[in-house]
């Protein structure tokens, strides 16, 4: 199983090789509240999950596009600053908010022995989804919208089967 670390690596090459460098605040605030909106609108425990999952695709590329971003001057950084803090500081807020919520469905639901926060076992879980998850989004191309949004082609597999099938795995184990 891939670490966290080689997760966000993919992340990473994902954004790179389709020439995703340029950080445009709205398009990657617009996305994260697209995931957080569909996080709170799931249904299931595998929709929570791939939800979670994609925010936490969207959060690492924009980290890489915050980091990425050259400045001219220093006063330039300043102002960016200002503004990348506070997009990152609102993506950490909200990936607990939902890890928390995930972690009481998990309870209530799918896996009731875990009666205390198990980090181990729910980082556990949450690095397979996104394995699945990054592997569908690798197979989404490189085509853009007007936005800058990368667009489903036509080899992209929706995850959700694939989350809900490897908890009922872990279930049975």
């Amino acid at each position: 199983m891939l670490n966290t670390g080689q997760l966000k690596e993919r992340v990473c090459a994902w954004n790179r090789d389709r020439g995703l460098t340029k950080l445009n605040t709205d398009l990657e605030m617009r996305m994260l509240s697209e995931e957080l909106h569909e996080f709170w609108m799931a249904e299931d425990p595998a929709h929570m999950l791939q939800e979670l999952c994609d925010f936490r695709f969207v959060s690492w590329g924009t980290k890489f596009k915050i980091r990425a971003c050259k400045y001219e001057s220093a006063t330039q950084y300043l102002i960016w600053m200002q503004d990348l803090e506070a997009i990152e500081e609102y993506m950490l807020d909200k990936y607990h908010d939902m890890l928390n919520r995930l972690h009481e469905v998990f309870i209530c639901t799918l896996f009731p022995e875990m009666h205390a926060y198990d980090t181990t076992f729910l980082n556990t879980i949450i690095n397979k989804a996104m394995d699945i998850v990054i592997t569908a989004n690798e197979k989404k191309g490189s085509r853009t919208d007007s936005s800058g949004k990368v667009v489903k082609g036509e080899r992209h597999v929706d995850p959700y089967d694939s989350i809900k099938e490897m908890l009922t795995q872990i279930k049975k184990e």
